[in-house]
């Protein structure tokens, strides 16, 4: 019973195509180092066209990319953060502890490892990333740390892709600013 127990906690809480950590893991763990009173950096990472391996490769091909980008993220990141794919192609890590200068390390480390050819078996593609950051500071929720790197993550694909963005509050005014004017023109 034991044994199930904890296979049950672990399905729950991992992505089966990648053994990462799920969203659910991730969140848990930003919510414990924000509990923690901790400081560090949330890494948003999302790969760059990977539709198109899906499309001209089939869902096979996608997953086995899927697998070596999460093994890149592992190889990359220390051992002690929390490496997770969210969703979809997104995936996430956290640098508990991390100051500015080695989570730009990592996702530097991140871009440079994906910027070579993958080989798929019968096919070799080319891929890259974008990645958003933003610092975990205390007074804030997981939700806002997530939607600050998710700003980030935006301003590195406008900044034309393959690199990584540090969130700015000034983007995040800019871009409601502009729902809103959508929304106004609705």
């Amino acid at each position: 019973y034991d044994k199930a127990e904890r296979l049950a906690e672990r399905n729950a809480n991992t992505d089966p195509a990648t053994g990462l950590a799920n969203r659910r893991e991730l969140m848990s763990a930003l919510e414990f180092s924000l509990a923690a009173k901790s400081s560090g950096v949330l890494l948003l990472l999302d790969l760059d066209h990977f539709k198109r391996v899906n499309d001209l490769h089939g869902h096979l091909a996608g997953d086995k990319l899927l697998k070596i980008v999460a093994d890149a993220l592992v190889d990359e990141a220390p051992a002690d953060s929390c490496c997770a794919r969210i969703g979809g192609d997104e995936f996430a890590i956290l640098l508990d502890g991390a100051s500015a200068k080695e989570a730009e390390k990592v996702a530097q480390g991140i871009l440079s490892r994906l910027s070579k050819p993958v080989d798929l078996g019968t096919v070799r593609v080319f891929v890259s990333a974008s990645i958003g950051l933003s610092q975990v500071r205390k007074l804030q929720n997981e939700e806002d740390v997530l939607r600050e790197s998710d700003f980030a993550l935006y301003a590195a694909k406008r900044a034309g892709r393959n690199c990584f963005a540090w969130f700015d509050p000034e983007l995040e005014r800019e871009l409601t600013d502009r729902v809103k004017l959508e929304e106004d023109i609705r």
